[in-house]
């Protein structure tokens, strides 16, 4: 994809606003388990099973998890409002029964709820650059 084709389809979702022109969320106690995504005490997609026959170990497993997903943030805004029936946290449940919950036997997984402060915006234009970068270097 040229970079004229990438700028008119990263148009879709560039904030409207400059970062200091908008309204952001106050931050987080993370003190109180409903700012995690995903804790050891807290039920949740992280502890997905395909099959009831698999094991489950919640938590008092030898390694701590400390989990950062994709950014699953599509809005026109820099900050996402992470209340639970916002589109931003329907992707983070995702993300966590599809990626994580595959290690809930062995981890015990931490998820903090984030406002996605990198938009996609940013990082798509990020990801395109390295994967040119890759593709002129020929790695792979």
């Amino acid at each position: 994809m040229d970079d004229e084709k990438l700028d008119k389809f990263l148009e879709y979702i560039k904030p409207d606003n400059s970062f200091e022109n908008t309204e952001h969320p106050s931050a987080p106690d993370y003190s109180n388990l409903n700012n995690w995504a995903a804790y050891p005490e807290k039920d949740g997609q992280q502890f997905y099973l395909p099959d009831a026959s698999l094991p489950l170990n919640k938590n008092n497993n030898d390694v701590d998890v400390f989990y950062i997903h994709p950014t699953g943030f599509f809005e026109k805004t820099w900050n996402s409002f992470m209340e639970k029936d916002r589109a931003a946290y329907e992707r983070t449940e995702m993300m966590l029964g599809n990626q994580i919950s595959a290690f809930n036997d062995s981890c015990n997984i931490m998820l903090l709820n984030t406002d996605k402060r990198l938009t996609i915006h940013i990082l798509l234009k990020i990801q395109t650059a390295c994967w040119l970068m890759i593709w002129h270097l020929r790695i792979f």
